[in-house]
């Protein structure tokens, strides 16, 4: 059934005649899984297809605000560091890129103007 959720997504807009035609499968069975469909919403008389976003809770923290040594540091700096810590442990390189990537990509934009005292996780 990825099929017609792909084909969903493509067209934003459809009836239930395009997905049958565009899918190749029977109307009684794409009428029941629009029906059960997150992503696809009434539209009118035809349908819409609704991006839905999933944020999981992956990490899990045991002591929420651990004092630091040094916390009048940027939290660059802090990445930095711990990049450089990653390398002299020998950890595997693509592990350090992976590392490297996440840290640009979800903790740099949004906490570069942060010293890591200014950073509290509230309960």
């Amino acid at each position: 059934m990825d099929k017609i959720l792909k084909v969903a997504k493509r067209l934003k807009t459809f009836t239930l005649d395009d997905i049958v035609m565009f899918c190749e499968i029977d109307k009684d069975t794409a009428e029941k899984f629009i029906q059960d469909s997150e992503n696809i919403k009434p539209f009118g008389n035809k349908f819409e297809y609704v991006e839905t976003t999933r944020v999981e809770n992956k990490f899990r923290i045991i002591d929420k605000n651990i004092q630091c040594k040094n916390s009048d540091i940027t939290v660059v700096a802090a990445c930095e560091i711990f990049l450089e810590n990653c390398k002299n442990r020998n950890i595997k390189i693509n592990t350090i890129k992976a590392y490297n990537t996440f840290i640009n990509a979800h903790i740099i934009p949004y906490f570069k103007n942060f010293k890591l005292k200014d950073i509290i996780i509230l309960t």
